[in-house]
C-alpha cells in the first residue's frame, strides 16, 4: 500500500493546525500548483506580502467601495466590493488595503485565479459556515500591477469548499427528498427532510465551536434545544429555528404514527413550507 508522509513541523507550522490525513495528502499539492502559477504567470513582477499589504479588520458599517468578506451558510465564501453604505448588527468583516498600489478590484482579481482559491480554500474550516483563516491569507504573496496594463476588473468572486462527506450525505438525503415528494410519497418525504435538517443543524453546531463528543447520539430535538441555547448567546438574528421546530414535528409524524394516531392528519404537500424556508436560507 502507497504511503505519504510530511514533516510534523511542516505540518504544525502550517497556517490552521491539521493532522488529518484529507488534509496533509494534498496540501503540498495545492501549494506547488499556487507558487507554480505565481511564479509563471508574474515572474516579472515585484511582489508584495498579504500581510504587508492588506489588513483583515471588522467592523459595523462599511463605507461605498470596500473590500467585504462574507460568510454565506452555503458553505461558500463570498468577497465583494460595496455598492453603497452598509451596516449590520452582526461585525462586518473587510479587507483593508494599506498598500496604494494595489485596488480592491485588482486584488479580487488575482484571488479569482483557480490556483488561489484552491489553495485559500484548501485551509478553510466549517462545513455549513465555512471561514478562511487569517494565516491561510497571510501565506500568500500579491504580484505589483504592471503600469499601464488594464485587468477585468473584478467586484465580485465565490470561493466554496471541496466536498465533504456531510456535504455529499446532504445531497444524497435531498436527491431522494425530492424523488419522493414529486412522487407525491410524502411520508417517505418527511422522514428525509427530518434526516436532512438534522445533518444541517449537527454541523452547524460543529462550526460553532461545540465538540462534536457532546452533539453525537443526540436526536434532532436535543440538537434544537443546543441551538436555542446558543443562539441566545450570539449575534445570528434571523436563524429558522422555528422551521427546524416545524420539520421536526413533520418528522415525528411521519416515524410515530401509533403515538400520533389520535390526531393523526395525513401528511401532504402543504406540509413542507418549514423545510423549504430552511433550504432555502442555508442554500442547498
Amino acid at each position: 500500500m502507497a504511503t505519504y508522509t510530511r514533516q510534523f513541523n511542516k505540518v504544525k507550522n502550517s497556517a490552521g493546525f491539521n493532522l488529518s490525513a484529507e488534509f496533509n495528502v494534498d496540501v503540498d499539492k495545492k501549494e506547488a500548483n499556487y507558487l507554480k502559477f505565481i511564479n509563471n504567470t508574474f515572474s516579472s513582477h515585484s511582489r508584495v506580502s498579504f500581510k504587508e499589504a492588506v489588513q483583515i479588520k471588522t467592523k459595523f458599517s462599511l463605507s461605498k467601495g470596500s473590500l467585504c468578506y462574507k460568510e454565506c451558510f452555503n458553505g461558500q465564501i463570498k468577497l465583494f466590493i460595496t455598492k453603497e453604505e452598509i451596516s449590520s448588527k452582526i461585525s462586518l468583516r473587510h479587507l483593508d488595503i494599506i498598500d496604494p498600489a494595489i485596488s480592491p478590484e485588482y486584488l479580487l482579481w488575482f484571488l479569482s485565479h483557480k490556483q488561489v482559491k484552491d489553495y485559500l480554500m484548501h485551509f478553510s474550516l466549517g462545513i455549513v459556515i465555512t471561514h478562511i483563516p487569517i494565516e491561510t491569507f497571510n501565506l500568500l504573496d500579491i504580484p505589483y500591477p504592471k503600469l499601464g496594463k488594464t485587468r477585468q476588473k473584478k467586484t465580485t468572486i465565490i470561493l466554496k469548499p471541496e466536498n465533504s462527506k456531510f456535504k455529499a450525505l446532504i445531497s444524497q438525503y435531498y436527491q431522494h427528498y425530492k424523488d419522493n415528494y414529486h412522487s407525491e410519497n410524502y411520508l417517505t418525504a418527511a422522514i428525509l427532510a427530518g434526516a436532512i435538517v438534522e445533518t444541517h443543524l449537527f454541523v452547524f453546531l460543529t462550526d460553532s465551536g461545540i465538540p462534536q463528543n457532546i452533539l453525537q447520539q443526540k436526536t434532532l430535538g436535543k440538537l434544537i434545544e443546543l441551538a436555542e441555547i446558543y443562539l441566545l448567546n450570539c449575534e445570528i438574528d434571523d436563524f429558522p429555528l422555528s422551521d427546524f421546530k416545524e420539520v421536526q414535528k413533520l418528522r415525528n409524524r411521519a416515524v410515530h404514527p401509533i403515538i400520533n394516531a389520535d390526531s393523526y392528519k395525513e401528511i401532504n404537500e402543504g406540509n413542507f413550507s418549514g423545510f423549504e424556508r430552511i433550504v432555502k436560507y442555508f442554500g442547498l
